[in-house]
């Protein structure tokens, strides 16, 4: 993560709140990707693909960081 912050600051972006690296450090902490989320959750609504959208609108606009998110 240090070149990272180091990469990001070479182009100019603040990271300083730790907006963008923070939740890229805990997605691979978790292991929790958008793809690991919506495999689980296609799996836990019966492959309905209604109902994995539904659910993903709900999360996305609960403004939690994707890695918190359960299927």
């Amino acid at each position: 993560m240090p070149k990272a912050r180091e990469g990001l600051a070479d182009l100019g972006v603040d990271e300083s709140d730790g907006r963008f690296l923070d939740n890229v450090e805990a997605r691979v902490r978790s292991r929790q990707t958008g793809a690991c989320w919506q495999r689980q959750a296609f799996e836990a609504y019966g492959r309905d693909m209604y109902k994995l959208m539904a659910a993903y609108c709900e999360r996305q606009r609960s403004g939690a960081p994707l890695h918190e998110w359960d299927p």
